[in-house]
């Protein structure tokens, strides 16, 4: 990578009454140096500001050079945003996955969900899940001086001759290496793995799991996901199928036994099975402590669960008595979470003031039944024969785009509520924030 972008540093925004306010830094400038060092990203930022004095090279807007001598309390920030975080580029993925959920995309969407970001950074200040394929021994030195923990890692096999197969990279196959390197050096690292029927599940997975588990607890959780797919990629090869019901429970069952295995050895279960496979195989999902704190929230490991309790939790404790029924409230999911929303708001609300519509998606086509990839053209098409007069409809802010009000397919919010002449509520994707909005709440 070098340090050929070093000095794309643009500040973004310059928080009022700050350090940066009153030496006059400005929207527009460039930090190019700090003490006389460039700058290849946010973290050499925050590790070189954390000093009482500072000597900082700004190019101006007008192209000016400023050199500006600060003294500060250590830890005082500047007050400095940036437009990127990665100064130097952000390092995309290298492989051509078999499995690449961006492989199934769409043609015409927003040219940022084709980005396909690989970066250790971002791993480490987002928890986005990386490969390791283009992470170098001075990268890994890196991690291990900044203490970058923890990290997500994207595993999918320790079978050196199968994860280069899946990932379609041969630099893929040292992972393991650098794994180990990674935990040696203290670094606590979060791992998932893709799985895929007939290529990397029975007796690989065994091995996957039982190689990872070697590490603990520096690599502390592994998260076991199906494999995502739309109707762009799902007959691409013959590893592109969904698990059956059987299969799923299959799955469900291995990780359980492994499970068992690792309570006795760690004192914690270690592997997890995402929600999917539990939807798929209609089996019951695991109790709140089975999940030992969710570690793999995000990845749909324990997202049920979490969900429903929160939402009892909220109607039970705080608002049993004060439902708002004046208005009737529509909420749209998913078919996988159809069943699971439709019981929860049965037992709480009288029949009619809660409308649970579950919305097919035609825009990823089959087999894509989560809530999180509808569109505002589903939408559109699954509510075109409910009545909607008097209603509300609630739609979690996991349908859009992060701070924007933008479906995948770049409907906003305002043209469906025109489209569907309805008023919308945006709500945070929660089971509290849910029940909040359904008893009167903002």
């Amino acid at each position: 990578m070098g340090q050929k972008k070093a000095y794309n540093a643009l500040i973004q925004d310059v928080k009022p009454n700050s350090i940066a306010e009153e030496i006059n830094i400005q929207i527009g400038d460039r930090l190019k140096k700090i003490n006389g060092k460039p700058l290849r990203d946010v973290l050499d930022y925050y590790l070189l500001t954390e000093n009482d004095y500072l000597v900082l090279e700004i190019e101006k807007v007008n192209n000016q050079i400023w050199e500006i001598e600060i003294e500060k309390d250590f830890h005082e920030p500047l007050g400095i945003e940036f437009s990127e975080e990665c100064f130097d580029g952000l390092r995309k993925c290298q492989n051509n996955c078999i499995f690449c959920f961006l492989d199934g995309l769409p043609r015409g969407m927003r040219k940022s969900l084709y980005v396909k970001d690989d970066d250790y950074r971002h791993s480490f200040l987002h928890g986005n899940y990386i490969t390791l394929t283009n992470v170098h021994g001075h990268d890994l030195k890196r991690i291990i001086d900044y203490k970058l923990a923890p990290l997500y890692i994207s595993v999918h096999s320790t079978n050196p001759e199968l994860r280069m197969k899946m990932l379609g990279n041969k630099k893929s196959a040292d992972l393991y290496e650098k794994l180990k390197y990674l935990a040696e050096h203290g670094i606590t690292m979060h791992t998932q793995i893709v799985l895929c029927p007939g290529l990397n599940d029975g007796h690989e997975l065994d091995r996957t799991i039982n190689d990872l588990a070697k590490l603990w607890p520096w690599v502390s959780s592994l998260a076991v996901v199906p494999v995502g797919l739309t109707q762009y990629n799902y007959h691409a090869n013959e590893y592109l199928r969904k698990f059956s019901a059987q299969e799923s429970k299959l799955v469900i069952d291995r990780i359980k036994h492994w499970q068992s295995e690792f309570l006795k050895k760690f004192n914690s279960r270690f592997v997890f099975a995402s929600d999917e496979f539990f939807l798929e195989a209609r089996v019951e999902i695991p109790d709140e402590n089975e999940y030992e704190g969710y570690p793999q929230l995000e990845n749909g490991v324990g997202l049920i669960r979490s969900f429903v309790n929160d939402f009892r939790d909220y109607i039970e404790e705080k608002v049993q008595y004060n439902i708002i029924r004046d208005k009737t409230h529509v909420i749209v999911t998913g078919e996988a979470a159809f069943p699971m929303l439709s019981k929860l708001v049965k037992d709480y609300f009288p029949v009619n003031s809660v409308k649970i519509i579950h919305i097919k998606n035609s825009f990823f086509g089959y087999p894509v039944t989560v809530t999180g990839l509808l569109t505002g053209s589903d939408i559109i098409k699954g509510l075109k024969d409910v009545p909607l007069n008097n209603c509300i409809l609630l739609i979690s802010d996991v349908l859009l785009k992060k701070d924007q009000d933008i479906f995948l397919d770049n409907i906003t919010v305002s043209e469906l509520e025109e489209k569907l002449d309805i008023k919308i509520q945006i709500i945070p994707n929660s089971g509290s924030m849910l029940a909040k909005a359904l008893t009167g709440g903002e």
